[in-house]
């Protein structure tokens, strides 16, 4: 009973002092404050993918906005145009502005709310930055007008990049762009893990620069800072501020010191409100209904604003007009009716558009648009028979073919029902040509290898009819002569135009024909063409092969793929080389190995290798082995490689094969 006496006591106190602010700030406050903040520096403040203007300094402001009893306004923008905003007059306070701002007597800062540090993100497999003096040789980006000065000491002004928020400079790290990025950690962290990068960037050395975060604001606004600081030292004492915390960043740990005096802290507040309550417990009786009602509707009335600033909030397109003129695609809007909402800037310079009203609102199908993109796909995404095409399109434009590759999406609204469409479409035409060129080169590069050692495999043939004909004046009334005549000669032309064809099927492949052939005699084909090269660099041969093994596939494909990796091997093998091939038969499929005892690979370059124009040669351009593994996927096998540096490599192919009594050639 004594306790909830206590509790009733405590709460009247607590509307009675509520109710000296609220006459204070009603009187302070005649208007909307306008706070302005970055866009993208989750998790204090950040626009979400339903664009929603959330984050922890968001949270504390609209509870000592509540606390406080006085309305606000949020102005998300780019970070570098806060503080010209706040100049201006166009906001009234900053969101998250460090204590250690270079500010003048035109600002002031409110009490500090949260403690924040920098740090130095760098890519996993960088080992060779652990602290800012590591930075004075590296390409490092930060963030405009929100970095540690003290980092101009040891980065070069011609490696130092700039972005408008964090994300940018995480982006450009995850590409390779960069070496470094120094920003906010916890920001970094959020966006990390967001991304789900955890095993790609980590964060390296000690903390860098630990501030405070503040309000601020122009200093003839004095009585809104003191406000703020009320408000702010109000939540904290309620525990709002702690649960806020909590929400975001987890909970708060405090030490046995800190908890005494806590308690001794609470325990002198609890006694001091209780004298208090005491004395005013009789008049409060009846403005505590009177208060308690008033709060009522007045937070109904807040939370109603809040809402509705949302809702407003998601339908405004301003933030999507600033993201999508900054992509270097063509992007394209439409609502469920088929007309134009928005298109950004590259899809104006693509349809030869400048006046913004030219195609917002007009119908998709008088835009013009139907050069690029066949409408078909637009109907189809618009009537939900399907939720994404990608596709390409070729286009004539002055005697000129170019290339597109256009996607069509569908755009849903917060219940996940169709909302539009999004048309994205970006000229591929140099990257077709670059592809096929490289491809070529690639092609060329391996041909000439082989030259040599065809070459010498005609000339052999060619030397024994040579032989027999300068024989034949003399000889050709010899019986014996023209049986051994009509013996050699026959059989060396085909010889001859055996490997005239076989280089013909490796330098034009005809189109993709699958039969049954023997893997013995197909590997026994592509050593015959090395085998002048095996003898000049005195190449160890390792062969063991099974007899029985029939494959159902490309012949010529697989030929190419072997092709392909001796000659790899042949360039890693430098001292005593030897190689070997081997087969094995695994729950009915065949594994062919081919290993070397060459330089090797780098653990890390593994899984790259088989990526397009990935390549460790100095002269190579990384088509080899993923035309190697495109040929053996198309063939329904896959490719493992095993690699030590200076050790060797083992590449093993598997591939669909049953074993069979008939050999085929």
């Amino acid at each position: 009973m004594r306790k909830r006496i206590f509790m009733i006591i405590l709460i009247a106190t607590s509307v009675f002092i509520a109710g000296m602010t609220t006459v204070s700030a009603d009187t302070v406050i005649g208007h909307t404050i306008r706070v302005g903040g970055d866009n993208r520096r989750p998790p204090y403040q950040y626009i979400n993918d339903n664009g929603i203007y959330k984050g922890f300094s968001i949270d504390i402001m609209n509870a000592i906005a509540i606390e406080m009893l006085f309305d606000i306004e949020f102005k998300p923008m780019p970070w570098y145009e806060v503080i010209p905003y706040l100049k201006k007059g166009h906001i009234d306070i900053v969101l998250g502005m460090p204590d250690s701002y270079n500010i003048n007597n035109s600002y002031i800062l409110s009490d500090p709310y949260l403690t924040i540090s920098d740090a130095i993100f760098v890519r996993y497999d960088n080992n060779y930055i652990v602290d800012l003096e590591d930075l004075s040789s590296v390409r490092v980006a930060v963030q405009k007008d929100n970095y540690p000065p003290e980092l101009l000491r040891y980065v070069e002004s011609d490696k130092l990049h700039y972005v408008d928020n964090q994300q940018q400079g995480i982006l450009l790290l995850m590409m390779g762009k960069i070496d470094a990025f120094v920003g906010d950690r916890l920001v970094g962290m959020y966006t990390i893990q967001k991304w789900k990068q955890t095993d790609f960037i980590k964060i390296v050395g000690a903390p860098i620069q630990t501030a405070e975060h503040c309000f601020m604001m122009q200093s003839e606004n004095e009585d809104i800072i003191k406000l703020i600081n009320t408000g702010l030292a109000s939540i904290k004492k309620n525990g709002t501020y702690e649960k806020i915390y909590n929400k975001w960043f987890g909970e708060i740990i405090q030490t046995p010191a800190e908890i005494r005096r806590e308690i001794t802290k609470n325990a002198l507040a609890f006694l001091g409100i209780g004298v208090l309550v005491f004395l005013v417990v009789l008049r409060m009786n009846q403005l505590l209904k009177r208060e308690i009602k008033k709060r009522t509707w007045e937070l109904e009335e807040a939370n109603n604003q809040l809402i509705a600033k949302n809702e407003r909030i998601i339908k405004e397109d301003i933030y999507k007009k600033q993201i999508l003129n900054s992509l270097f695609s063509a992007m394209i809007t439409l609502e469920q009716d088929g007309t134009v909402g928005f298109c950004n800037t590259k899809a104006r310079d693509l349809l030869k558009l400048v006046d913004e009203g030219e195609i917002e609102g007009k119908s998709v199908y008088r835009t013009g648009l139907d050069k690029f993109i066949d409408f078909q796909h637009v109907k189809d995404v618009l009537e939900n028979r399907t939720s994404f095409i990608n596709n390409e399109s070729k286009l004539d434009i002055q005697n000129e073919e170019k290339v597109f590759r256009y996607y069509v999406n569908r755009l849903t609204d917060t219940k996940r029902e169709l909302g539009g469409v999004l048309i994205s479409i970006k000229d591929i035409t140099e990257e077709k040509k670059m592809l096929q060129y490289l491809y070529h080169k690639d092609k060329m590069s391996s041909l000439g290898q082989l030259m040599a050692n065809i070459a010498h495999e005609i000339r052999n043939p060619l030397m024994s009819i040579k032989t027999f004909t300068d024989l034949m004046p003399e000889k050709i009334n010899s019986e014996r002569f023209r049986q051994k005549f009509l013996e050699y000669v026959p059989r060396e032309l085909d010889r001859i135009n055996n490997l005239i064809n076989d280089l013909l099927d490796y330098a034009r492949p005809q189109v993709t024909h699958k039969e049954e052939f023997s893997l013995y005699y197909l590997i026994k084909e592509v050593l015959g063409l090395f085998e002048t090269k095996f003898r000049k660099e005195r190449v160890e041969l390792d062969v063991s092969i099974q007899k029985d093994i029939i494959i159902y596939g490309n012949r010529k494909q697989i030929k190419q793929v072997l092709i392909n990796l001796i000659l790899n091997s042949m360039d890693a093998m430098k001292k005593a080389p030897k190689l070997s091939l081997s087969t094995e038969t695994v729950d009915g499929k065949c594994v062919l190995s081919v290993c070397d005892n060459g330089i090797g690979i780098p653990k890390q370059y593994i899984d790259k290798v088989k990526e397009p124009f990935f390549t460790l040669k100095k002269d190579g351009v990384g088509l080899g082995l993923s035309i190697c593994y495109e040929f053996i996927r198309e063939n329904g096998g896959e490719i493992q490689i095993e690699s030590e540096e200076n050790v060797g490599t083992c590449i093993k192919i598997t591939l669909p094969a049953r074993k069979g009594e008939k050999v085929y050639e």
